[in-house]
């Protein structure tokens, strides 16, 4: 098992970057900031929408293309990013919505604490999220589908919703 903070991680490593979104979730948030037109971090089985980025898609590396329909207009993006690299999908996030490439929704965890979240979602001058960035929590806890969409156990921590809205910085 591998420790997370001071609880250990029960998830097989296989799979601790590929829990799914249940459906109820992606609704709740598909009214709020959608309809979504690309998932920015999925495969041919998981994604919520039928464009998608990752395995499959043939935009396989989200990290490394422009966050746009394929057709290149600005897309509205759900992204479930694989947990042990939030950081780098928050920043790109970030990046592809100021250039007006899209609108980005992120389900991440609600890590205060860390880099990405100060640099990217909060401005701790102002004590208030970045100009552009709306904020989130999830009440409870979320309970993830495992890759074969069974329902997994209940999670080490809560969640939340960071929403860049398009060239709105």
């Amino acid at each position: 098992m591998r420790k997370r903070g001071l609880v250990e991680s029960k998830t097989p490593l296989g799979e601790r970057d590929r829990w799914r979104t249940p459906d109820s979730e992606f609704a709740k948030w598909e009214r709020r900031y959608g309809p979504f037109t690309l998932d920015a971090a999925a495969d041919e089985s998981n994604h919520k929408t039928p464009l998608w980025l990752g395995p499959g898609s043939g935009r396989e590396d989200a990290l490394t293309v422009d966050w746009c329909n394929y057709d290149g207009t600005p897309a509205v993006v759900w992204c479930n990013p694989p947990y042990s690299v939030v950081g780098k999908f928050v920043a790109k996030a970030s990046v592809e919505a100021r250039c007006g490439r899209c609108s980005a929704t992120l389900l991440v965890p609600s890590t205060t604490d860390v880099r990405w979240f100060h640099e990217q979602v909060w401005d701790g001058e102002n004590d208030a999220p970045y100009p552009g960035v709306k904020l989130s929590f999830s009440k409870g806890r979320i309970r993830f589908n495992r890759p074969n969409g069974e329902m997994a156990g209940q999670p080490q921590g809560g969640s939340m919703i960071v929403h860049f809205q398009r060239g709105r910085f």
